[in-house]
């Protein structure tokens, strides 16, 4: 029976709905939430006006940052004081201009103490995410913050995937990367022993390559993918 082996996947979409992340009310909060915490919220104005930080609605917003972590990015920011906070709604993009939200946090209502809100994106897009924050207040209306942006450096990877309607034995390479260039194929039995090689030209983001395993034995291998240039290296099981 053909299978389909693959290496490293992208993230699954993230569905917002539920009720609102809880933040501490003890002096000088730091409230975190993670992907796939539930949100719900509602609000019916909006002002065309994005302020910068520092002057967000009746919210002293001191910072509103984004940064590249291993596997998520963090989102931060921090109030010196807020009034008639309601809620936070943070929204995500992929080109700056299409926004949709992620997440929801409940604010403080009214407060002269530093506080800080922290966000784990734990399905970070590939290159460049856009961030904006909107700030709720009980009547409903509400404002946004000014756009932020933090590029991800992905690393490559790969899928192999049986070929269908073809012979056992072949399969097609899927390379996704953003380091172009040649690629090594090696493929070893689980003695060690290397029993095929290819060269994969990567032209664009994903590069299609057929492999031709039909002489070998029924069994498991180890495929290993290395880029000759930066010599990072990939490998993952084949069962044929």
């Amino acid at each position: 029976m053909k299978k389909v082996f693959t290496g490293v996947l992208a993230g699954a979409a993230l569905f917002v709905n539920g009720a609102f992340a809880q933040t501490a009310s003890n002096d000088n909060t730091i409230a975190l939430v993670e992907s796939g915490d539930d949100i719900s919220f509602s609000s019916k104005e909006i002002s065309s006006d994005e302020p910068e930080a520092g002057s967000f609605m009746v919210i002293e917003l001191l910072s509103l940052t984004a940064s590249e972590r291993e596997d998520y990015n963090l989102v931060d920011w921090t109030t010196l004081s807020e009034k008639n906070n309601d809620y936070f709604t943070l929204e995500r993009s992929s080109n700056g201009v299409d926004f949709r939200p992620i997440t929801a946090m409940k604010g403080t209502g009214t407060s002269n103490i530093q506080r800080t809100y922290m966000y784990k994106d734990m399905n970070p897009m590939r290159g460049v995410s856009y961030y904006r924050l909107t700030r709720t207040d009980f009547d409903g209306t509400f404002k946004r913050s000014k756009v932020i942006a933090v590029r991800r450096h992905f690393s490559s990877y790969f899928q192999i995937d049986a070929v269908e309607n073809a012979k056992a034995g072949m399969y097609k390479v899927n390379i996704i990367t953003e380091n172009f260039g040649v690629y090594d194929l090696n493929i070893l039995d689980m003695t060690g022993k290397e029993v095929f090689t290819d060269k994969v030209k990567v032209n664009e983001n994903e590069t299609n390559h057929t492999i031709d395993l039909t002489q070998l034995n029924a069994g498991e291998y180890d495929c290993y993918i290395q880029d000759v240039v930066n010599h990072q290296k990939i490998k993952i099981r084949i069962t044929k």
